[in-house]
């Protein structure tokens, strides 16, 4: 398959019928894709791909020592990405995902060093049911915000298309559930579990869960 080099990105609308199997062909082949989620515009690849997430990095302009997130489908799939999992982000999880919350934890051997440089991995389940049933046929995706490191956040393909659109290979269309915030991010290495990021879900949400 040949990736998009020069030129915008096509556009595919998450509501037509054929954009999850689009997605789900240029992601296994080693593509990169942009889409909403329940935060704001994501950017993403096949996280054990290797060479696909080394051209995420490139394209965002992003230093090679910051992790990038993964996105899962449920919390069964953490079990296979991280080596620990606390009952405190247990905890979280099950009170706030699919969500917006990315939880730290150990990383598992299956999650290669060019995602996650240092021994944890940040971990998200999103509540966007297109994001889920692509997730669902593609498996867990580093996922990053889709724009360029240092710029705002894009909430609509509009603002993608701007600043990665000559550098991806599809942009879906539509729209995010809490435009410009990004997700609250606690680390769950550590106990008690810090609040890295407060995002849609409250320090105060995240003491009460745990």
């Amino acid at each position: 398959m040949q990736f998009n080099k020069t030129g915008p990105a096509p556009t595919i609308a998450a509501s037509n019928n054929t954009s999850i199997y689009e997605s789900a062909n240029i992601l296994k082949y080693g593509g990169l894709i942009a889409f909403p989620t329940d935060t704001v515009y994501g950017v993403g690849a096949l996280y054990a791909n290797t060479d696909a997430v080394r051209r995420l990095y490139n394209v965002k302009s992003r230093a090679h020592n910051k992790a990038i997130p993964i996105l899962i489908e449920k919390l069964s799939d953490v079990w296979s990405l991280s080596t620990k999992v606390s009952q405190s982000a247990q905890n979280l999880a099950k009170a706030f995902w699919p969500g917006p919350l990315s939880l730290v934890v150990y990383k598992s051997a299956s999650v290669p060093t060019i995602v996650a440089p240092g021994s944890t991995v940040a971990l998200r389940s999103p509540d966007h049911s297109w994001l889920l049933e692509l997730l669902n046929q593609v498996g867990p995706l580093a996922v990053s915000s889709a724009n360029k490191s240092g710029e705002p956040h894009a909430i609509s393909y509009t603002e993608v298309q701007t600043s990665l659109g000559n550098k991806i290979d599809l942009i879906v269309s539509g729209k995010t559930l809490r435009p410009s915030l990004p997700s609250t991010v606690v680390d769950c290495s550590v106990d008690p579990p810090k609040v890295l990021r407060e995002g849609p879900i409250s320090a105060l949400s995240i003491r009460t869960a745990i």
